[in-house]
C-alpha cells in the first residue's frame, strides 16, 4: 500500500515539474516578435518621411514600454506606437529614453541602441546603419565594453 502511494506521488510529482509551462516562454515569445514589428515600423517611418517630406522621431521610452513615432511640428502628434515586451529595456546609463530623427531624405544617424532582455539575461544591439536604411539586431550573453569616445 505504501509502494503505491509513494509511486503514485513521485509519478505526479515529475508530471508536475515536467509539464509546469516556464515563465520565461511567453516573454521570449514577446522579444521574438518584437524585433521585426520594430523593423516594420523603422521601414514605414522612413517611406512617410520621403513620401510627405516631413521630420519624425523615434521616441523610445524604456520606463513606459514603447515605442512611438512622433512628427516633429509643434504640437508634436503621434503617428503610431508599438509596445517593448516589459522584459526588454534600454541598457543605456545616460537615460531610459531615447530620440532617433528621420529626415526628410529618409536618412537618420548611425547609431547603435543597447538592450537588455530579463527573460534570457543577453544583450541585445540594434545598429543603425547606412544611413538608418538598414536595422541590424544581435544578441550577446555578455556586454559589450564602452567604446572610447574621441579626443
Amino acid at each position: 500500500m505504501y509502494e503505491v502511494l509513494l509511486v503514485l506521488m513521485m509519478t505526479t510529482g515529475l508530471a508536475v515539474v515536467v509539464a509546469r509551462p516556464t515563465t520565461s516562454a511567453p516573454k521570449l515569445v514577446a522579444e521574438r516578435a518584437f524585433w521585426p514589428a520594430y523593423q516594420r515600423l523603422w521601414t514605414a517611418t522612413r517611406q512617410l518621411a520621403v513620401r510627405r517630406r516631413a521630420r519624425y522621431v523615434v521616441h523610445i521610452d524604456s520606463d513606459h514600454h514603447q515605442v512611438e513615432v512622433l512628427t516633429t511640428t509643434t504640437p508634436a502628434r503621434q503617428v503610431s506606437r508599438l509596445p517593448i515586451p516589459r522584459s526588454l529595456t534600454l541598457a543605456d546609463e545616460r537615460a531610459p529614453i531615447w530620440d532617433l530623427k528621420i529626415y526628410e531624405s529618409g536618412w537618420a544617424q548611425g547609431t547603435t541602441v543597447e538592450w537588455y532582455s530579463q527573460a534570457n539575461h543577453r544583450w541585445w544591439y540594434q545598429a543603425f546603419q547606412l544611413r538608418g536604411a538598414m536595422i541590424h539586431v544581435t544578441s550577446e550573453t555578455t556586454r559589450r565594453p564602452p567604446k572610447a569616445k574621441a579626443a
